[in-house]
């Protein structure tokens, strides 16, 4: 087992996952996790959530809690005590060819952005009604993420770090050609997908973001900023989008209800969310 190291003043920097980490799907953070934050706060470390949700998408109670810091996009945006630190925006030109083309195809498309997250005006009942889909399958009386804001021009696409999409239409394989055939050639070796489905047997869906940008960029440029060490670090989640924080943090930790495949890359493996995992993977690493 990888052990954990100490250097300069023996103090840690641990991002945290989200969605499975700090709280369940429905939005839902353990009260055990909590207490392990006002431990490790007060043993002297620092806590920055580290999410592929945008900040405009993040939960406000959440965004009220004493974290130090906050990266969001995937990587995208980050600041440090409330003050922006860097931002990787996508160009307007791209935001509106990726738009124009979801549209024509019936994909929908929501650019997620820094102060809201965004949606064209032509596909607004279509997000409804998968914004209704969702909370119903959670099981929730509310939904868990914010209504997008409708735009009925491209221009008014502000602050966009990625976007995710639902594709009901077309295979994998097909929605791969359609992207590369459409897209100007100077877009196309500049974006990543991150293909999903929300449920075995659900419609194909994902995520697009500018190539290198995940995870691991956004903490090496905070930890840069703040002149400390990868070593100093940890990292905590569950999803494949945490693929590169786990592999790029001294201590990569996977939840219990992690993917196999994130199992796999990192150094230790906790409990479940739903049991305790977090407030565990922190105690057995003597943060408190």
């Amino acid at each position: 087992m990888k052990e954990i190291k100490n250097t300069g003043n023996g103090k840690k920097l641990i991002f945290l996952d989200i969605d499975g980490t700090i709280s369940d799907f429905c939005g839902t953070m353990p009260e055990s996790a909590r207490e392990a934050f006002k431990k490790v706060k007060d043993n002297g470390h620092k806590l920055c959530v580290c999410t592929g949700r945008g900040k405009g998408e993040i939960y406000p109670w959440m965004l009220q809690m004493d974290f130090d810091g906050f990266i969001c996009g995937a990587g995208a945006y980050a600041e440090w005590q409330r003050e922006e630190i860097y931002a990787n925006y996508m160009e307007p030109e791209l935001l509106e060819a990726l738009g124009s083309l979801f549209v024509k195809n019936n994909i929908l498309c929501i650019f997620e952005g820094t102060r809201c997250n965004y949606v064209a005006s032509a596909q607004e009942e279509m997000s409804d009604y998968f914004m209704e889909e969702l909370r119903k399958r959670l099981g929730r009386e509310k939904n868990v993420l914010p209504k997008p804001r409708a735009v009925a021009d491209w221009s008014e696409l502000t602050e966009v770090n990625k976007l995710s999409y639902r594709n009901d239409g077309l295979q994998k394989d097909e929605f791969h050609r359609l992207l590369n055939s459409s897209l100007q050639e100077k877009y196309r070796d500049k974006l990543t997908l991150l293909d999903y489905s929300i449920a075995p047997g659900e419609p194909l869906a994902g995520e697009i973001m500018m190539q290198g940008v995940h995870k691991a960029y956004g903490m090496e440029l905070l930890l840069k900023h703040l002149g400390m060490k990868r070593e100093d670090t940890i990292a905590v989640g569950d999803g494949m989008n945490d693929y590169e924080m786990l592999q790029f943090a001294g201590i990569g930790v996977a939840m219990g209800n992690a993917e196999e495949e994130l199992k796999q890359v990192a150094d230790r493996v906790t409990a479940p969310i739903q049991e305790d995992g977090l407030y565990l993977a922190l105690k057995n690493l003597d943060l408190f």
